[in-house]
């Protein structure tokens, strides 16, 4: 049987085969396209658009697109790895099964509960305060009275 990172290797690998392949389709037919337009369209003479000049060129747009997305991918990434880093304790095995064993006050076990058995937060019963969480966007206290 494959391994995951293998599938996911192919995955990947086909679904940019298919990308290259439409890309080309694409640009095969904008290339039709723009011959056929030059060819049956009549000549005209070149206009003198006002400040034409100072406006960038097509492929200084494109290279300064890119380049800001590459930037932004890259500090993406590097924010990825620093979660993935800053979350290593809770992936240790063991990590949340210890804490539970040797949570003393209720509402520790109750957060660890919450985490071990996959619970959302307002599944939780009433804490040692009286609040209650109800359903995700309300919080009440005591016989669910609103509060705030």
């Amino acid at each position: 049987m494959a391994s995951t990172s293998t599938v996911t290797q192919e995955l990947q690998d086909q679904f940019l085969s298919t990308v290259r392949k439409s890309q080309e389709m694409a640009l095969d037919a904008i290339k039709t396209m723009v011959d056929t337009i030059h060819n049956i369209t009549p000549k005209v003479p070149s206009v003198s658009v006002p400040f034409a000049d100072r406006l960038p060129k097509p492929e200084d747009v494109v290279a300064s697109g890119y380049d800001f997305a590459q930037q932004l991918l890259t500090s993406q990434r590097k924010f990825a790895d620093e979660v993935v880093k800053a979350t290593a304790p809770l992936r240790r095995a063991g990590c949340c099964a210890s804490r539970k064993a040797s949570a003393g006050a209720k509402g520790q076990a109750l957060a660890t509960d919450s985490v071990t058995e996959n619970k959302p937060p307002w599944a939780l019963p009433s804490t040692s305060s009286g609040l209650t969480l109800g359903e995700p966007e309300r919080l009440t206290q005591g016989k669910g009275e609103k509060v705030g």
